[in-house]
Order: C-alpha cells, then sequence, then structure tokens
C-alpha cells in the first residue's frame, strides 16, 4: 500500500511540477508579448508617458524570469537596454539566448541600407564586442566612416578586419578589403601613396576571394586606372581593362579607355581610330567613346577633331566637367 501511495504521489509532483512549468511558460510569453508592445511604443514615441525602455525592460527581466531559454525575451531585452545606452546589459542579454554576432550584423546592415548610419554604426560596434575574433564589424564600420569622408578612421577600421583574417560571416572577404585599402591610398588626397596602393591591389586579387564578380572587376578596374595614370605603364593597364571586360562585357567606359591605353602603348593611331569608331557605331550614346577618341587626337596633334569629340561627349553629359576642361584649354 505504501508502495501504491508513493507512485500516486510521485505522479502528482510530476503533474504538479508539469502544470507549474507550463504555466510560467505561458506567463513569460505573455510578459515577452507586452514587453515587445512597450518597447515599440517607445521607439515611435506612440505616447507621451512612455518616454524611456525602462518600462519594456522591467516586463522583459519579468518574462526571463519565468523562463530562462525564452530567447525572445533575452532579444528584446537587449534591444532595450541598447536604447539605454547600457550595452554591457544589452550583451549579457544576447549571451543569455545564445545569440551571435551575426544578428546583431544584420541588424546593422538594416540600418545601413536606411541611410542610419549612426544607429548602424552601433550595431556593428556591438558586434565586435559579442565576437571579438570576427571581423565583419570591423569592415562595415570602415565602409560607412569611407563613405563620410573619414579616410583615417575608415584605414584602421580595415586594418583591423584583415587582422581578423580567419573569422569573416558574411560578404566579408581578404580581397574586398585590400581593395579598398588600395583605393584609400589610391585616391585619397591625404594619403596618396601610389606605391601602397599597388601592393594593396596586387594582394587582393592575387589573394581572389572576392565577394561578386563586380567587386573583382572593379579592383582590376582600379589597378588598371594606377598603372595607367600614376605609373604610366599602360601595357599593364591593356591587360586590367581585359580582365574587367571578361567578367563585365558591356562597359563601355573600359572598352574605351582601354583602347587609349593601347594607343600610349604602341602609338598606332589608325588601328586605335578605328577601334574607337567602331565602339562608337555600336554605342552611339554613351559618352566615353567621344571622350577617348578626342584624347587620342588631343595626344596625336589632332586639335580641331579632338574639340569636336569633346563637344559630341558634352551633348551627351553637358555637366561632364573633365570634358569642359578639355574643351576649354583646347579653344582659343
Amino acid at each position: 500500500m505504501n508502495s501504491y501511495f508513493s507512485i500516486r504521489l510521485l505522479l502528482l509532483l510530476i503533474i504538479l511540477y508539469g502544470f507549474i512549468f507550463h504555466f510560467n511558460v505561458i506567463e513569460s510569453y505573455f510578459w515577452t508579448n507586452i514587453g515587445f508592445i512597450s518597447l515599440a511604443k517607445y521607439l515611435v514615441n506612440e505616447t507621451d508617458n512612455v518616454n524611456d525602455p525602462s518600462v519594456a525592460i522591467d516586463q522583459l527581466s519579468h518574462a526571463t524570469l519565468k523562463h530562462d531559454k525564452n530567447i525572445h525575451a533575452w532579444r528584446g531585452l537587449g534591444v532595450a537596454f541598447t536604447n539605454q545606452k547600457d550595452n554591457q546589459q544589452a550583451l549579457s542579454a544576447w549571451q543569455n539566448a545564445n545569440i551571435s554576432g551575426d544578428w546583431l550584423i544584420q541588424k546593422g546592415n538594416q540600418y545601413r541600407w536606411l541611410k542610419q548610419y549612426d544607429e548602424a554604426m552601433n550595431w556593428y560596434t556591438l558586434s565586435t564586442e559579442l565576437e571579438p575574433a570576427w571581423g565583419d564589424g570591423w569592415y562595415y564600420i570602415g565602409d560607412i566612416y569611407a563613405s563620410q569622408g573619414d579616410w583615417e578612421k575608415a584605414l584602421e577600421f580595415y586594418q583591423t578586419a584583415i587582422s581578423k583574417i580567419e573569422h569573416y560571416q558574411h560578404d566579408v572577404t581578404i580581397s574586398n578589403i585590400e581593395c579598398n585599402i588600395g583605393w584609400l591610398y589610391h585616391w585619397i588626397k591625404v594619403r596618396h601613396d601610389s606605391d601602397k596602393a599597388l601592393e594593396h591591389y596586387n594582394i587582393a586579387i592575387s589573394y581572389d576571394d572576392f565577394s561578386t564578380d563586380g567587386a573583382k572587376a572593379n579592383c582590376y578596374f582600379k589597378r588598371a586606372e594606377l598603372f595607367l595614370w600614376r605609373f604610366e605603364q599602360p601595357e599593364n593597364a591593356v591587360q586590367d581593362y581585359s580582365m574587367v571586360l571578361e567578367l563585365e562585357h558591356d562597359n563601355v567606359r573600359v572598352m574605351a579607355t582601354q583602347q587609349l591605353a593601347h594607343y600610349m602603348a604602341s602609338h598606332d593611331l589608325k588601328q586605335t581610330e578605328s577601334d574607337l569608331l567602331n565602339i562608337l557605331e555600336i554605342y552611339p550614346d554613351n559618352v566615353w567613346g567621344y571622350w577617348r577618341l578626342g584624347d587620342i587626337y588631343r595626344l596625336s596633334g589632332q586639335k580641331d577633331k579632338a574639340i569636336i569629340m569633346y563637344q559630341s561627349g558634352l551633348i551627351i553629359d553637358p555637366q561632364n566637367r573633365q570634358l569642359q576642361t578639355w574643351l576649354k584649354n583646347l579653344q582659343p
């Protein structure tokens, strides 16, 4: 008999525990929903009395106390803490839910696409704190600084991203970062260093892990421009332009500029003129054919023909300052 009653008591305790557990889970999700509503009201300023995220923090904290495996509550709690400028508490909440930096990076990307760069920067920074070994957040912060013209900061964050070479989770690659660094040394006045630019372009191209064909073509194009205009090595430029055209067959700028590089390397005016006229026949509404044919005529001393080509280019692109400058220099 004692054994019978013991079994019944045990079953009763199990049922009671299950009821309490499930009740706590249900209550936890109830407070999670209430907490999300309060957080949403705070974020959109829907009501005057919800003027800070502390209400949402209290409600979501209560949800986690009722059920500590409620990842939705932990995630929302982390967001609420970020709005209270308490990043350490936010990180602690996300760690309790085993949330990785991937989610934080996605949040940063969402804000960056909306051009809310300060908010994006905050999420990327949080990702670097949650996943200090990852390079993604550092790279994206560097991108934002570059887009804002803060070249020194951009270079600093790109170089930090490079140091995280083994840990990229998204479309961040060594080639992308090295090419961006090369661009900083190539184009930015405070950092003009053609040798450094070439060094980083070479690393990017030799590593060859570009995130897209477009990124790869872009890096070859930048190196070609460096060869052509800074190092005056048109033969090397021709090769890199060819690589771009393998990836972007209809890039008229590259087609036309490659012909300019051919002329600078060979001084074969007849062949270059013929090739550029063919480009103009196929792409009569693109400014680059006229522009580069004008350059060829200018370099070969045919001033009047150059003026006609630059004028033709300005019909298509009347605001082109470089064409305006060349035309002004050639006209009496």
